[in-house]
């Protein structure tokens, strides 16, 4: 899939963003709009967007999302640093799955997660050295 962001300038900047998308099935049209407000979000940011992980799952099996395990398999191996998602529920759907992004973001194998849905801005990151 290609987005129409901005070329990353420097080698940082290719590790870049990808978008994490989720639905449940008896709203799948709604895939289309939570990608549209993303890529508006990254386009208006400046962010460069790799890749994208999406999934058309419920919410009481939060186990069978297998883009969300295919993701935490790149964060695992260095491949995804950063994240931008509509909401921190869309993300993590209990409190095991909010526990390994925050790990991630600790460990720094996640540089930052971007949750912009109702156009705000929330950006977690772990700074210092």
């Amino acid at each position: 899939m290609t987005y129409k962001t901005r070329k990353p300038q420097s080698v940082k900047e290719r590790m870049g963003w990808v978008f994490y998308l989720r639905t449940p099935p008896r709203k799948a049209d709604t895939m289309k709009a939570q990608r549209k407000i993303l890529i508006n979000y990254a386009n208006a940011n400046g962010l460069g967007v790799v890749g994208e992980y999406a999934d058309v799952a419920n919410a009481n099996r939060p186990c069978l999302r297998p883009k969300f395990s295919e993701m935490l398999k790149k964060i695992e191996s260095g491949e995804v640093r950063k994240i931008i998602c509509l909401a921190k529920s869309y993300l993590s759907q209990n409190a095991y799955e909010s526990s390994l992004i925050d790990m991630y973001l600790h460990s720094r194998k996640l540089e930052a997660v971007r949750y912009v849905g109702n156009h705000k801005q929330k950006t977690k990151r772990i700074n210092g050295g």
